[in-house]
């Protein structure tokens, strides 16, 4: 019964879920952090893409997108990540946010 319960609770998590975002800019760069907690670590690269891809347009696209995946706020306290992308893009393909509603 227990573990029927804990498999039901594990089901219904998220894959991940974006714990925090730095974000810096200057006169000509923005560069982004994005702290992720990851609940089911399979298809990593996937998920990733996943990630920059929502992060990007609902935010444009920096001059520099760093994503650290941790699989739980304990490891993300002690900056113990188990996977580190960083994404340059060129002037070209730097995008503004979009406009606010």
């Amino acid at each position: 019964m227990t573990v029927l319960v804990l498999t039901a609770c594990y089901i219904r998590l998220p894959d991940y879920r974006i714990y925090k975002v730095f974000s810096y800019s200057g006169s000509d760069f923005r560069e982004t952090d994005l702290y992720v907690i990851v609940y089911k670590p399979w298809q990593i690269d996937h998920k990733v893409q996943g990630i920059v891809s929502r992060h990007n347009a609902m935010n444009g696209t920096p001059d520099k997108l760093t994503v650290r995946l941790y699989y739980n706020k304990y490891n993300l306290d002690k900056g113990k990540d188990f996977y580190k992308a960083i994404f340059e893009y060129g002037k070209t393909q730097v995008t503004e946010p979009p406009g606010a509603w």
